[in-house]
């Protein structure tokens, strides 16, 4: 296919930029890790994440512009974002786009930069960012919540927080899938002859009936009291 050729040498020789496209300010994704208690993942719960990340700048709302200012097309790049650059390769010399040093790929510059955020529309701030963890989540999954990573370069898209999600153990049971497993010792007569116990279970207290000739190591359902199928 050498119009796919094409594309992949045009692409390398303007540096992996789409042919008339400029480069994307979207804010960083951010990463965190939290651990929550057994009975969390049961029931699900809500949390607050203090976070350090980049939020739109409170003074210029995220614009870059001081108070009084606008955006200006940038004289660098003419509004486009990006510049030409020459150089030297195996090939001879070649041009390629890069993005504008000045502008960073905005296509725009401040008349007056913002003195809080010196143009970039952003700041570093301490955010209390909310999510609700799901019932039913188990060790090694993550969580997505769009737009709560870092806010984009004057007001362009934020980036993603990524929660990955750790479960503590508890003495009391044990995660099997979406099962639950726990231990309980009974007499040896009453095993013999049958009985009823109180156990405790993740949902709480039931009532368990054990069956005449109750071997060691046999196990009892209790239909409905594992894990929420997530």
């Amino acid at each position: 296919d050498f119009g796919s050729f094409g594309d992949l040498f045009e692409n390398f020789f303007s540096g992996g930029q789409a042919r008339g496209g400029r480069p994307s300010n979207k804010g960083a994704d951010r990463e965190v890790q939290i651990a929550i208690d057994f009975a969390d993942a049961v029931s699900g719960k809500r949390l607050d994440l203090a976070l350090e990340k980049l939020a739109q700048c409170e003074h210029c709302t995220g614009n870059g512009a001081e108070t009084g200012s606008k955006n200006i097309t940038c004289k660098e790049c003419g509004g486009t974002g990006q510049v030409i650059k020459t150089a030297n390769s195996l090939f001879g010399r070649v041009q390629q786009r890069v993005v504008c040093p000045t502008c960073r790929g905005s296509g725009e510059i401040p008349e007056k930069p913002c003195r809080t955020c010196s143009g970039e529309g952003r700041t570093k701030r301490k955010i209390t960012v909310t999510i609700d963890v799901p019932a039913g989540i188990q060790t090694g999954q993550t969580l997505r919540f769009r737009g709560e990573g870092d806010a984009g370069r004057k007001n362009a898209e934020a980036g993603d927080l990524f929660v990955h999600i750790l479960v503590e153990d508890d003495r009391r049971f044990i995660r099997d899938g979406d099962d639950i497993r726990s231990s309980f010792v009974v007499p040896a007569l009453d095993a013999m002859l049958g009985t009823e116990v109180s156990l405790e279970t993740v949902h709480g207290s039931v009532r368990l009936v054990i069956p005449e000739a109750t071997q060691p190591g046999q196990v009892l359902l209790i239909k409905g009291k594992g894990m929420p199928v997530l």
